[in-house]
């Protein structure tokens, strides 16, 4: 074992330091409410022998926060630093965004995306100087409009989002929520307004890449949402852009690449059930319904929905196995 705090580099620049063969490295990368922790283990020419990753939701999640803070001015010292956690969400009510944030994730029929909005809704009410609910809450709207069609939902969200306007600024959170909303009212013009503002607001890259790529594949202009997804992926690989990239494959009519981005994301994410619904439709499509079965069986062996479940009947059903379709 060697001391490598000191060393900065690559990791294979770290091994060749200090005369290693193998390094062996570790990355998080963090979302709204979760992270993907990736363990590598790379040889000196930079070529990985072994790699495993997982998703975690951390244990105190509050105090991280505080953390972040604490450190930010020290690294970004020209741009200026957050209240402490408390000032603007007490512990409760953070215990309860956490809980909103899972439920929202996990995403179980209409009435539970309802329960989600409403508790969200009376939360906004308790704290409405942290910016990170607004997220959720539009997340909840656009969730709860796919289902119904209703555009209040949306009118809602838009509401929510001026009113936070007043006295966030041009918080580059409030306007992914932004982007979102004009995503779901179709209104291309919009979001690639909003588009410009985020590459105005944030260093974040990938972030950028990868709302370029959403709205790039809504327009079907897919090999150009491609270049933008394989760009966001070389600065920082996680299972939702793999996903997302494997979506747009399916859209531009390339399963097999579509296919293989997947099978790569369960290899590192095994409890994902995404890639297996897509693989499920994949095969459907393709005609091998056992296959597609056997996807479906995997999904939901890792979590229930009623899509896949539907998905899974018809499998059945098109096997001819019209007894065990129905009881899907």
């Amino acid at each position: 074992a060697h001391e490598t705090s000191g060393l900065r580099g690559s990791a294979t620049d770290i091994a060749g330091a200090v005369g290693a063969d193998e390094a062996l490295t570790t990355s998080l990368n963090c979302l709204e409410w979760s992270c993907d922790l990736t363990l590598q283990r790379v040889d000196r020419s930079g070529a990985v022998l072994a790699s495993r990753s997982t998703s975690l939701l951390p244990d105190a999640m509050a105090d991280a926060w505080n953390i972040v803070v604490h450190q930010w001015p020290f690294h970004y010292p020209d741009s200026g630093q957050a209240g402490e956690l408390g000032e603007v969400i007490d512990a409760a009510d953070f215990r309860e965004y956490l809980s909103l944030a899972l439920a929202a994730d996990a995403g179980s029929g209409q009435a539970s995306e309802l329960a989600t909005f409403q508790r969200a809704e009376a939360l906004l009410a308790r704290a409405d100087r942290f910016l990170p609910l607004y997220r959720l809450y539009v997340d909840s709207a656009l969730d709860l409009h796919d289902d119904t069609s209703d555009p209040a939902y949306l009118r809602r969200a838009e509401g929510v989002l001026d009113a936070a306007r007043t006295w966030a600024g041009d918080s580059p959170l409030l306007y992914q929520a932004l982007f979102d909303l004009s995503m779901e009212r179709g209104d291309h013009t919009a979001a690639e307004e909003t588009l410009s503002e985020l590459q105005r607001l944030t260093p974040d890259r990938v972030l950028i890449h990868r709302l370029s790529a959403r709205l790039l594949s809504e327009q079907a202009r897919y090999a150009e949402a491609d270049k933008h997804y394989q760009r966001a992926l070389a600065l920082r690989p996680g299972r939702n852009l793999r996903y997302n990239a494997a979506w747009n494959f399916y859209e531009w009519g390339r399963p097999e690449q579509a296919s293989a981005l997947l099978e790569a994301s369960l290899a590192a994410y095994p409890r994902d059930p995404r890639p297996h619904d897509m693989l499920g439709l994949i095969k459907l499509h393709a005609g091998d319904l056992d296959d597609a079965a056997g996807h479906f069986r995997k999904s939901l062996s890792i979590e229930e929905t009623v899509t896949t479940r539907s998905n899974l009947g018809l499998a059945l059903l098109l096997q001819g196995d019209y007894a065990s379709a129905r009881e899907e």
